[in-house]
């Protein structure tokens, strides 16, 4: 067997990373099975009606051949979304706002409430 000798240019051609990638609006790349947030009102074409701003979509597919297509299940219904319209709904977006959360639980207890309830109504009562 012998060998193969390539250019530089023709071997760096060779090596690039074609891959197609999708690309949310904060320029994250998305990856398959991502959680992503949608951006801005969508009318759903066939679905007869319109994805929430803030709607999640779990579990997303990438469309192999169009960067900026992704396939998600709103509603129950599959359909295509412009990768421009959504955002990655990273793990640290959820870990935030169940950790703060868990503080609030955690500094509010149940005689600290009442005993807030009771400072409140005593204030209203006195004026």
């Amino acid at each position: 067997m012998g060998l193969l000798y390539l250019e530089d240019e023709a071997q760096a051609w060779a090596e690039a990373d074609d891959a197609v990638k999708h690309i949310d609006s904060n320029s994250v790349v998305l990856t398959a099975s991502n959680t992503v947030t949608l951006i801005k009102y969508l009318s759903v074409g066939g679905g007869g009606f319109m994805a929430n701003r803030v709607t999640a979509v779990r579990n997303i597919s990438l469309v192999p051949e169009n960067a900026e297509h992704i396939e998600g299940c709103i509603s129950g219904q599959q359909i295509v979304i412009l990768a421009e319209f959504v955002k990655n709904h990273s793990i640290h977006d959820v870990a935030t706002q169940v950790g703060v959360t868990k503080i609030l639980l955690k500094t509010i207890s149940a005689t600290e409430l009442s005993k807030e309830i009771l400072d409140v109504v005593g204030f209203v009562q006195a004026n």
